[in-house]
């Protein structure tokens, strides 16, 4: 649960994961942390979901089947209320790191998989708390 302004109420985070036992993983521990989950197999249904929804962090996947979950990430941060939009890239490629340098998305985490339960809360966790969205942060 987030505060904002004396209120509690669920951070939304969009998760775009196209595998299924991932993707139900992922929402099992964000349900846990108190979190709203909009949860997208694809990069179309993840932009649709961005327009019309309210969202607070995105959680990607950098292989998704319809498009590059760097180039997803930009597009949803080209929407003017998602310009400081943080992100936390999830992903089962060696080299996560250097492409998420190489394409400079800022305030930006990666996950490398498989993951622990544990390690994914984590960054979950300190990506909301290092993000300026949220004034009172995680309670």
């Amino acid at each position: 649960m987030i505060a904002r302004n004396d209120m509690e109420v669920p951070c939304s985070i969009l998760l775009i994961e196209n595998d299924s036992g991932c993707r139900k993983l992922a929402e099992n521990i964000l349900s846990h942390l108190g979190c709203r989950c909009i949860a997208a197999q694809n990069g179309a249904e993840a932009l649709r979901f961005a327009q019309a929804y309210h969202i607070d962090l995105v959680i990607t996947d950098i292989v998704l089947p319809d498009c590059d979950g760097l180039q997803l990430a930009q597009s949803i941060r080209s929407f003017k209320k998602y310009a400081a939009l943080p992100l936390i890239m999830v992903t089962g490629l060696s080299d996560a790191a250097a492409r998420l340098k190489a394409v400079g998305l800022d305030g930006t985490a990666a996950i490398q998989k498989p993951y622990r339960v544990a390690q994914f809360k984590k960054v979950v966790m300190e990506t909301l708390e290092q993000s300026a969205i949220f004034e009172g942060g995680l309670l």
